[in-house]
């Protein structure tokens, strides 16, 4: 019976790929670029949301 991936092997599928490819400098992009999407989700839902029209 196959279970369907889970996240964190999605996760470690990405930085294994990154790293056999030698592409290891853009670990630190992937991860601002998700930093950045959890912060949007955050601030949508939260008292904090009009503050973020300064920072964009």
């Amino acid at each position: 019976m196959d279970h369907p991936p889970s996240r964190l092997s999605t996760v470690h599928e990405l930085l294994g790929f990154f790293w056999a490819q030698r592409e290891w400098w853009l670990i630190p992009m992937a991860f601002a670029l998700v930093a950045l999407g959890l912060l949007c989700t955050v601030a949508q839902s939260s008292a904090i949301a009009p503050l973020m029209y300064s920072i964009f």
